[in-house]
Formats: C-alpha cells, sequence, structure tokens
C-alpha cells in the first residue's frame, strides 16, 4: 500500500503527462523528507491546478529530491493522465476516497473485513478461528456431513446441522383396533419407537412395546418387543413400519397392543 505522511504538500509549475519538478512550501513537509527516494508507487499524490478544472490522484515515487515520478493513476478530471497547462498546481499527499472508512458516522462496509485479502473467501480464511468453549468471533460452521461424521474439530455445529443427526419427538395417539393405523406429526422419519399404554390409575403398570432395527428392511413382518409380564416377547404385527413422518401401527389381529380400540397411548421417537 502507497504511504501517507502528514502535511506533506509542494508547488509545481511542470506541464503535460511527464514527470512534475517539485518546489517546497514554507512550514510544509517536503515528499522527499516524508519518503525519500526511490521506490515504485511509494506513496499517494495529488495533482491540483489552481486555476484550471485540472486535478489527478495516483501513486507515484521520487527519482530525486525534487522529481515526482507519477506511476499509476487512481482518479482524475479526465479518466486518465492528465496533461496539465501552464500554471501552479498544488501537490500533497493524502489517502483517497477508495481507500477511507470515515464517513460522517455512518456505517461504512469495509472491503474483505480489512485483511488486505483480495477475494471474500481469503478474508474469510484470514478473520476465522477453530470453534471452541471459549471461541468468541468469526468461526467457520460444519456441514450436515461433517456434523454426522463426528470426526471434525475445528468448526461450529449448527442447528440445521443437528437436525437429521440427533432427533427426538414425544406424543401420543389413540388406537383405532384396526391391523394399519398411521401415526403422524413425528416430524421425521424414525429408527426407534418406545409405545406405552396411557394408564389414569394409581401403581399401575404400562406394558411397553419398542420397535426393533429389522423393522426397517422389513423382514419381520412388523417385529416389536413387548413386555409380556414375566418376560420380554418379539411380537409380529405390532409397529409395522416407519415413515417419513411417523409410523404405523398393528393390533395383532386381536384388538391388542400398540393399537387396542380407544386406548391412549404415549410414544418417543428417536431418529
Amino acid at each position: 500500500m502507497a504511504a501517507i505522511d502528514n502535511l506533506v504538500h509542494e508547488t509545481s509549475t511542470s506541464t503535460g503527462t511527464g514527470n512534475f519538478t517539485l518546489s517546497a512550501v514554507d512550514g510544509r513537509q517536503s515528499f522527499n523528507d516524508a519518503f525519500g527516494t526511490g521506490g515504485t508507487d511509494a506513496f499517494y499524490y495529488f495533482l491540483s491546478h489552481r486555476t484550471a478544472g485540472e486535478w489527478e490522484v495516483g501513486t507515484g515515487h521520487l527519482s530525486d529530491a525534487t522529481t515526482l515520478v507519477r506511476d499509476t493513476v487512481l482518479a482524475s478530471s479526465t479518466g486518465s493522465a492528465v496533461s496539465f497547462s501552464a500554471g501552479t498546481k498544488d501537490v500533497t499527499n493524502d489517502v483517497p476516497a477508495a481507500d477511507s472508512y470515515f464517513a460522517g458516522g455512518t456505517d461504512v462496509a469495509i472491503t474483505d473485513g480489512g485483511t488486505g485479502a483480495s477475494t471474500a473467501s481469503a478474508a474469510f480464511t484470514n478473520l476465522k478461528q477453530a470453534a471452541s468453549d471459549s471461541a468468541t468471533g468469526v468461526v467457520e460452521l460444519a456441514t450436515t456431513a461433517e456434523t454426522e461424521a463426528r470426526t471434525d474439530t475445528s468448526r461450529a455445529v449448527t442447528a440445521s446441522g443437528l437436525a437429521t443427526f440427533a432427533r427426538v419427538a414425544t406424543g401420543s395417539y389413540t388406537g383405532d383396533g384396526t391391523t394399519m393405523q398411521t401415526v403422524t406429526g413425528v416430524g421425521f422419519q424414525p429408527k426407534f419407537i418406545w409405545i406405552s399404554p396411557r394408564n389414569t390409575t394409581d401403581n399401575t403398570i404400562s406394558t411397553p412395546t419398542f420397535s426393533t432395527d429389522v423393522i426397517e428392511d422389513d423382514n419381520a413382518a412388523g417385529g416389536a418387543v413387548q413386555d409380556g409380564g414375566a418376560s420380554w416377547r418379539f411380537r409380529t404385527s405390532r409397529v409395522n413400519s416407519f415413515t417419513s413422518d411417523g409410523f404405523s401401527v398393528d393390533d395383532g389381529g386381536g384388538d391388542s397392543n400398540p393399537n387396542t380400540n380407544g386406548q391412549v397411548y404415549n410414544y418417543l421417537a428417536i431418529g
């Protein structure tokens, strides 16, 4: 980046588009005092004709103590290098408007976060930090796949990333005594269901039913495990399937759990 300094001000009577010979101004720094000689695009310069509508902003350097070389034109009254006419020009050093971030108290966007990067992607790389319990500021968010893999240690987990990773829902339904009642409203396709009749009598133990993982490949014809009193039993035609928003239950062909007609059931679904 080209340099700036305080109260750098000289004049010139040079003309055309070439180098300018500089003359000192009392009480002001010279370009040589502020920046010395040599280099390319070493400092910003502002050229302004005192009596004509000619001006130019650019970056330059000194080839000697009093010779300004206009390396790169950034803006001007003509849109390119100005061929200055005769007369006195003020030559000063300041920050161009495009690089000035103060705007009278209003918010101004700073390109790429003021990181010095040339692209937004590179700026983010410069700004971000590894996520941790104490991290504050800019962190990178994990994708759903990265969350499910559980191997990344530097990205932050989001709620959407967890949406398909750790889902739990509770609810209830009323049995209808059929061999296929579909229960909806779970919000996702379950992988496991625990179903228990809702009892209103104190000290009554409910008989729970829970699905087995083989239901997912439909090898067990609606198989589920039920509390049989003295022992747990595997029974078919109980939890028939998992749907995109719930599950279907069966009365086992005999108005039985988990779909007894009129019986209210509570369920816990895990996806």
